[in-house]
């Protein structure tokens, strides 16, 4: 050591910063000093790495230094777990395992699945089959009751259809009528879904939200005579429901079987606004806006049921509920006499003494939804002035920028049954309102769409 620096520590008042010299060196080597270990992958495969379309295979997985994620799984995988693969799914996988400096090791493993295609049914209870046809190249057709690996396609163009199936007295719809899959080199999956008839969902305060299937299918809509229109009075005039056109419904879809009730409104909200001049929990709410149904409704309903979309109808998936595959006047034929059968009028809230009648009440359409003609009903369509240029797969009709107009369908309670004048129009399946604003008698009616 040199002069100036065994002078340096002999100095009074240093010797306790040379007492720490060596223990503080020894301390930054232990901590600071040492390097954190990369990540290794020791094993990353998949057994076997070959197999028939609709075999099961199972990824293994070992690592250290890190924690490991796999995609496209995309989520965490501990080191030792073996991940058992549906075949078919996916047949490149890349393991990513990063340590807490920030390093990364990557491998890849490779699943190869020979030419097949695996149909897998889904949601039809034990013992009930399918109705699932595929058809295919060179004349190929067969026909699968549940869930079937076909080995040895050529490749080509596959359709994959399923048909309506009965539960008893239910009938089971599939989510989509048909698909179609191109097959190549390897194997490929389609899943053929059968939705619940009917879902519910429990709100809070035990308050039951209860929906209904709509099967996947096409319609006519619109008015079915040109000339049934010209007594409307409503504005723009009578061609609001024409021209008549076909729109197609690809896969189902959810709708409640009734409009929203006070009590559903306060469980979602905690608040009831406005009184309605009633106490009953089971009348419909009314007098709401298209904006406030999205703000105050929906935006906290969606956050109840994460996953699950929960939405205004489009004006077309609202007629085609309706009418539940009739092609008349009126959902429930031609003859309006029948109207209080279904629907509550002036004449008959008056007659049973409820101004404000409850739901469910009154008979249902076909596909099992009530009061479709109790309040006006908005839907997430914008207002136009006839159907030129309307959707033809059922999906709302919205223009860019939005205008301020919605539309709303169906009709209320005020509408009288007497069969005079203009009262026939109030219940015609094609009848459409052009409004944006909080109409005294507007409500809503739930759709949910289907997760794939």
């Amino acid at each position: 050591m040199s002069r100036s620096a065994t002078t340096f520590f002999s100095r009074p008042g240093l010797h306790f910063w040379r007492s720490l010299a060596l223990p503080g060196l020894l301390f930054a080597l232990a901590c600071g000093g040492a390097k954190t270990p990369d990540p290794a992958i020791s094993r990353f495969e998949v057994v076997p790495s070959a197999i028939e379309v609709g075999e099961p295979a199972t990824l293994k997985v070992a690592y250290t230094g890190g924690e490991g994620r796999v995609e496209p799984l995309g989520s965490p995988v501990p080191s030792g777990m073996d991940v058992a693969l549906e075949a078919a799914s996916n047949t490149e996988y890349t393991l990513t395992v990063t340590a807490g400096n920030g390093s990364t090791k990557v491998a890849k493993a490779s699943l190869t699945v020979k030419p097949g295609l695996l149909v897998k049914v889904e949601g039809l209870p034990v013992g009930l089959d399918a109705a699932v046809t595929v058809t295919g190249p060179n004349g190929f057709t067969r026909t699968l009751a549940r869930t079937e690996a076909l080995k040895g396609l050529p490749p080509g163009r596959y359709a994959v259809s399923a048909a309506t199936v009965q539960e008893g007295s239910t009938p089971r719809y599939p989510l989509r009528l048909s698909q179609e899959v191109e097959l190549t080199t390897t194997g490929a999956l389609v899943k053929v879904s059968y939705p619940a008839p009917t879902l519910t969902f429990t709100l809070p305060g035990e308050v039951a939200l209860d929906f209904v299937l709509i099967p996947p299918g096409s319609f006519m809509m619109g008015a079915v005579y040109p000339e049934q229109t010209e007594g409307w009075v409503t504005y723009p005039g009578p061609t609001t429901a024409l021209p008549r056109h076909e729109v197609t419904f690809a896969k189902a879809f959810y709708l409640a079987r009734f409009p929203v009730t006070t009590r559903q409104w306060k469980a979602v909200t905690g608040w009831t606004t406005p009184d309605y001049a009633t106490k009953d929990p089971d009348v419909a709410v009314w007098n709401r806006d298209w904006f406030e149904w999205h703000l105050d409704f929906l935006a906290p309903l969606n956050k109840l049921f994460a996953g699950r979309e929960f939405r205004l109808p489009s004006e077309a998936e609202w007629e085609y509920a309706l009418r539940a595959g009739s092609t008349t006047r009126y959902f429930w034929g031609d003859d309006f006499g029948q109207v209080d059968t279904y629907c509550w009028t002036a004449d008959t809230t008056s007659a049973v003494g409820k101004p404000w009648p409850e739901v469910g009440l009154k008979q249902p359409n076909a596909w099992g939804l009530h009061d479709m003609f109790t309040v006006f009903q908005w839907t997430e369509d914008d207002s136009h002035y006839d159907y030129g240029g309307a959707p033809s797969d059922g999906s709302p009709w919205i223009d860019n920028p939005r205008p301020i107009w919605r539309t709303f369908r169906g009709s209320t309670w005020g509408s009288y049954s007497a069969e005079v004048g203009y009262t026939k129009m109030y219940f015609d399946s094609a009848r459409r309102t052009l409004d944006v604003h909080p109409s005294i008698l507007t409500g809503l009616r739930l759709a949910m769409s289907i997760p794939e």
